[in-house]
């Protein structure tokens, strides 16, 4: 499988700065917190795995579902807008909004 090198530069370029690691760690975090919960939720007062409701696993993954869509409605434009904002500093948007990736 051939990897866009354009997206190959721009994701060794953002993984050098502290942000984007920072922003994976917070959106696992969120995540696996909310995943957790669910699970105490769902097997009762303790985390012995005897009884387990499905109906609590799916709504498990129903939260889960929306919650993730939820980030990513907040995570993606504002990693875009730093790169749109970018390529204005240089002067290269007429160019890349020209070419077809």
């Amino acid at each position: 499988m051939n990897i866009n090198p354009v997206f190959l530069r721009e994701l060794r370029v953002r993984m050098r700065g502290w942000k984007l690691p920072a922003i994976i760690v917070i959106y696992l975090a969120i995540m696996a917190s909310v995943s957790i919960f669910m699970l105490k939720i769902g097997t009762g007062k303790d985390l012995s795995f005897i009884y387990v409701n499905p109906d609590k696993f799916t709504a498990t993954y129903t939260y889960l579902s929306i919650i993730q869509f939820m980030l990513i409605l907040f995570i993606a434009p504002s990693l875009t807008a730093g790169a749109i904002s970018g390529e204005r500093e240089k002067q290269t948007l007429d160019i890349m909004l020209s070419t077809p990736l």
